[in-house]
């Protein structure tokens, strides 16, 4: 969790990030916080906070659906606590509603890449992901085009969509950060 005081006035609406495991929340939302002092939170650690356990072992305690209805509480929460810039699961705006209520508390901005940039970072950081940790790059590939399509009708409903697709370098992240402020914030 990343909090930073500002000095504005005016509290302004959170901005939702939203995309597919991989697509660079985590990455924009911590680039963002540290080059313009907003506050921000990553919901996954938010609700690790809220659990007091990892989402993997609530997952496995309590199952799926007792982990979505904890994780559309903490993104009411989140919204409710003055964050400025909230990261979603990759999932979250698919239960629960939960698009409806970013979209009415705040701005989303769908953070859109490729299927195949998708798949070389997720390649690459497969091992640190349960879902994905057992899948060689065949069936990696087919996961992400079907949950792609799957989960696309929720995330086309964002206010917004940003081009994430170059969070790779230093320099590509500050042009990256640029773009995203003058459009958004």
């Amino acid at each position: 969790m990343t909090e930073k005081n500002d000095n504005r006035n005016v509290p302004m609406k959170p901005v939702f990030l939203i995309g597919f495991m991989g697509s660079g929340k985590t990455t924009l939302c911590n680039a963002l916080t540290a080059r313009t002092g907003l506050r921000s939170v990553d919901l996954d650690d938010f609700i690790e906070n809220e659990a007091g356990m990892s989402i993997k072992e609530f997952f496995a305690r309590y199952g799926e659906e007792q982990f979505r209805q904890l994780e559309s509480r903490s993104l009411a929460s989140a919204a409710a606590s003055g964050f400025d810039i909230i990261a979603c699961g990759g999932g979250t705006p698919c239960f629960n509603n939960n698009m409806e209520l970013m979209n009415r508390l705040g701005k989303t901005v769908y953070l859109y890449v490729s299927d195949d940039i998708l798949f070389s970072r997720l390649a690459v950081a497969r091992y640190h992901r349960p879902l994905i940790a057992s899948l060689d790059d065949d069936r990696l590939r087919r996961f992400i085009s079907d949950k792609i399509a799957e989960r696309s009708p929720f995330y086309r409903q964002a206010t917004e969509i940003f081009d994430a697709s170059f969070l790779e370098s230093e320099d590509q992240i500050e042009r990256s950060v640029a773009i995203f402020k003058e459009k958004f914030l």
